[in-house]
């Protein structure tokens, strides 16, 4: 398990950087395996970065589910679970003040 999530990482920072060699085929069945797995941090993130690179109609119902529900049972603390969400509207803001 060890080594699918170095290598999920690996395709997650590869894809926040504009690389799309890995079909979207290839990153859903990365992202089910995952899934299957348990590796709940890694299948909300790379689910987070596919949304973000390929926009909001990249993911299907149940997707979206698995992506909250992922995100849920990860044991973070509601502080770092908020921030998860909240940290690029407040680094948005405070780029905003400083001009």
């Amino acid at each position: 398990m060890g080594y699918f999530i170095a290598e999920t990482m690996a395709v997650r920072d590869a894809l926040k950087a504009g690389d799309y060699s890995e079909t979207m085929e290839s990153i859903w069945k990365r992202s089910n395996v995952a899934w299957k797995l348990g590796a709940n941090p890694e299948y909300w993130k790379l689910t987070w970065v596919l949304l973000l690179k390929r926009g909001l109609r990249s993911l299907n119902k149940k997707q979206w589910q698995q992506a909250a529900k992922a995100w849920l049972l990860c044991e973070y603390t509601l502080s770092l679970l908020l921030g998860t969400v909240l940290a690029p509207t407040i680094a948005d803001l405070a780029l905003s003040l400083q001009e």
